[in-house]
C-alpha cells in the first residue's frame, strides 16, 4: 500500500510542476503581449508610389496618433536636404530655391525668409 501511495503523490507532483510551469508560459506569453501594445516605438507599413518603402528604424506613435520617423528615414524617404542643427535646435530643409528653418518648441517657423505662426506644437516631454 506504501508504494502505490508514492506512486500517485510523484504523479501528483509530476503534474503539478507541469502546470506550474504552463501557467508561468502563460503569464510571460500575456506580459510580452501587454508590453509590445503599450511600446511607443511601432514598426510601420509605408505605402508611397505604389512602392513598400523600408524604413530604417522604428517610428514613435505618441498618444495622439501622430507618427514621428527618424532624421535617417525623413531623409532616405522625403528630403534629402533635410539638415539639423543640434547647437542651435533648429531643422533646415530647403528645396530649389524655398528654405525652411524650424526651431525646436517653438511655434514659429521661417519660410523663405518669412515668419510663419505653426498650427500645432510639438515640444518634448
Amino acid at each position: 500500500m506504501m508504494i502505490k501511495n508514492r506512486k500517485l503523490n510523484k504523479l501528483k507532483v509530476r503534474r503539478f510542476i507541469i502546470v506550474c510551469i504552463a501557467i508561468i508560459f502563460i503569464i510571460i506569453f500575456i506580459c510580452m503581449k501587454i508590453n509590445k501594445n503599450n511600446n511607443k516605438y511601432k514598426e510601420l507599413t509605408i505605402l508611397l508610389n505604389n512602392e513598400f518603402i523600408e524604413l530604417s528604424k522604428d517610428v514613435i506613435i505618441d498618444e495622439n496618433n501622430n507618427i514621428f520617423f527618424s532624421k535617417d528615414d525623413i531623409q532616405q524617404i522625403f528630403d534629402s536636404t533635410i539638415y539639423y542643427n543640434e547647437a542651435e535646435k533648429e531643422l533646415i530643409t530647403t528645396y530649389n530655391n524655398h528654405v525652411a528653418l524650424l526651431k525646436v518648441d517653438e511655434k514659429n517657423a521661417e519660410i523663405n525668409d518669412e515668419k510663419v505662426e505653426l498650427k500645432r506644437s510639438f515640444a518634448r516631454n
